[in-house]
């Protein structure tokens, strides 16, 4: 059973709910998730969810638009130390959805990802002009 808070000392487990509204509402675990994050706050709150594992659970629940939503939002302060999670972001859109590659490239809200690999993934789906970058 999920343990809601009434006080102040009591915490409530986020990522049991987000694990379950996945699997039963995924635009509604999308909302909850991006709130839970912190990162579309001013200003930018500590995370109350693991952004890999919940990017996991949208992805192993088949919710690679709503699994791109979360990350783009999740990972805009373009922090070394989410190169790893930024790279996947790209490799699930060059796998899953090539047509939303460019967008991700658009925002220029990320540079720390294995440009590399994703060079090579591009040039894999013919994406010939971003691998080229």
């Amino acid at each position: 059973m999920l343990e809601i808070a009434t006080n102040s000392n009591q915490n409530i487990k986020w990522q049991e709910i987000v694990t379950v509204l996945i699997n039963k509402d995924s635009s509604e675990a999308l909302k909850l998730c991006r709130v839970l994050a912190g990162k579309d706050f001013e200003p930018v709150r500590p995370s109350k969810i693991n952004v890999q594992q919940t990017a996991q659970q949208f992805v192993q629940n088949g919710k690679i638009k709503e699994c791109t939503a979360f990350l783009i939002s999740a990972l805009k302060e373009d922090k070394p130390e989410d190169a790893n999670l930024q790279t996947k972001l790209f490799e699930l859109n060059i796998n899953f959805d090539p047509s939303n590659v460019e967008y991700l490239f658009e925002l220029n809200l990320f540079n720390n990802f294995d440009k590399d690999l994703i060079a090579k993934l591009c040039e894999q789906k013919g994406i010939f002009n971003r691998a080229l970058q």
